[in-house]
């Protein structure tokens, strides 16, 4: 009802989280993305996680998109 989308893999794990209004839940970001954005980015919140077989894609509410490995570091920032 407030515009998340969620999608899920053929075995129910999520795949990608959109949100509209908000943020994406803090307990799905992994731990080091989380602490590199509090520390570099702290007024922006995640809007779109996504989980990438070699990662994880974000985009931030100031439209900066993010692309992070498996274990959570930042591999490039498109502005």
């Amino acid at each position: 009802s407030d515009g998340t989308k969620v999608e899920f893999d053929g075995n129910g794990i999520w795949k990608q989280v959109s949100v509209v209004h908000g943020a994406v839940p803090a307990a799905l970001v992994p731990e080091t993305i989380a602490k590199l954005l509090a520390t570099n980015y702290p007024n922006a919140k995640i809007v779109q996680l996504e989980k990438r077989g070699s990662g994880y894609e974000i985009e931030l509410s100031d439209d900066r998109e993010m692309l992070f490995d498996a274990t959570g570091n930042l591999i490039r920032i498109d502005d």
